[in-house]
């Protein structure tokens, strides 16, 4: 078995999109975040992603300028999605062909465009890591009809056929354990993997803050839309208000049910208790909230490895969840988090009120969650694990 310290150069396919100003690469903080760590790891790396050219300053303004001593890139055309990275089929291959000549490894994103290219078209080893599912993506979205369903999925098939044989000839990881047994049956072995955001250096400092009922402060972070549970959330909401809870709700995102919750905050006058923040940029402001907050509600209804969940738990909040992605096979249920049905607003209240009764058992599942994660899942770990290579053939 061979691994990642038999290797010093890593080449990277992603679907991350580099902006150029100016001569200079700029690229959202968050994935540079990963490509630092991956540094400590490798002696060389070469990113091959695709680029836009900006000419106003502004639109990189709160982007990350990348060092251009600390990797090479290899630019791809700019597309708006893998539909339109088709017409760059091409230039994908001869680019992935000339990486290829000058690296150990390739790492690349399932299902950022032309991932299956690497294993397909060189020797080299392949690490291919599913983020996301495509599939399942395209079947639960509300906004699209059964016949744009069926036209997509018939479409992504073929390209799925091609990832399917590239991923039997490569090391496999995937984000939740949903994705990896839906590999296994498909004759693919993937080891799931829990995607973290945090560092060492962002765990919340010890002693942790004491949790409070006076009120409770509950908070969500993520997309507004029905798939993440927003529905849920509403109907929680409503049922707190009938009952009299004492709580605090902040609602940190956008998205097309952004409308929907003020319009609730509206009706029932709650703009003195809940706070819709929109999407927050600022790293350090996001975790602070995190911090402040008595419980992470988060009641989605599908994921892979839900990572804002881990931030949460890193910043001291203890999480009430649905059974989603890898959180049941990650976390001990009544010890290190608290999960309930999917779509059952009415059992969600019940244990919202429960442990705003009960903060010394909040408490010391809030405690075992933050020692996990503080053990097991940092960025650190993560990194490490994913570029790992053991495959034999």
């Amino acid at each position: 078995m061979k691994t990642l310290t038999q290797y010093k150069k890593l080449a990277i396919l992603s679907g991350w999109s580099l902006y150029l100003y100016n001569d200079d690469y700029y690229t959202v903080s968050l994935h540079w975040s990963y490509i630092e760590r991956m540094l400590e790891l490798f002696e060389e790396i070469t990113l091959v992603a695709p680029v836009k050219v900006v000419k106003i300053k502004d639109e990189v303004q709160s982007l990350r300028k990348i060092p251009s001593n600390q990797l090479s890139i290899e630019p791809l055309p700019y597309s708006k999605g893998s539909v339109d990275a088709l017409k760059y089929r091409w230039t994908y291959k001869k680019t992935i062909k000339k990486v290829a000549s000058k690296t150990d490894l390739f790492y690349c994103r399932v299902p950022d465009p032309f991932c299956w290219m690497p294993a397909q078209m060189t020797d080299n080893p392949v690490i291919m890591h599913f983020v996301g599912d495509t599939a399942d993506a395209t079947k639960q979205n509300i906004h699209f009809s059964w016949l744009k369903k069926q036209i997509l999925l018939a479409g992504y098939s073929f390209e799925y056929r091609r990832i399917l044989k590239s991923a039997r000839k490569s090391t496999v990881y995937t984000n939740g354990s949903h994705l990896s047994e839906k590999l296994r049956k498909q004759g693919i072995n993937a080891t799931p993997v829990v995607s973290s955001t945090i560092t060492k250096e962002d765990l919340a400092l010890e002693p942790l803050r004491a949790l409070s009922n006076k009120p409770l402060t509950i908070i969500y972070v993520g997309y507004l839309r029905y798939a993440k549970g927003i529905d849920t959330l509403i109907e929680v909401i409503r049922r707190l208000e009938e009952r009299h809870f004492d709580y605090q709700f902040h609602i940190v995102g956008d998205g097309d049910m952004y409308s929907t919750l003020q319009q609730l905050i509206d009706d029932l006058k709650l703009d003195d208790h809940i706070y819709l923040h929109g999407h927050i940029d600022n790293r350090d402001k996001l975790l602070s909230l995190l911090q402040a907050s008595d419980l992470f509600f988060f009641p989605s209804l599908s994921e892979g490895s839900p990572r804002v969940v881990i931030e949460a738990m890193s910043q001291g909040c203890p999480v009430l969840s649905t059974p989603v992605g890898s959180l049941p096979g990650c976390f001990e249920e009544n010890k290190e988090i608290l999960f309930f049905p999917f779509k059952d607003a009415e059992i969600a209240t019940s244990k919202i009120i429960e442990v705003g009764e009960n903060l010394e058992m909040l408490t010391q599942l809030r405690d075992c969650a933050y020692r996990k994660v503080s053990e097991r899942f940092t960025m650190e770990e993560f990194i490490r694990t994913i570029t790992t290579y053991n495959y034999e053939a």
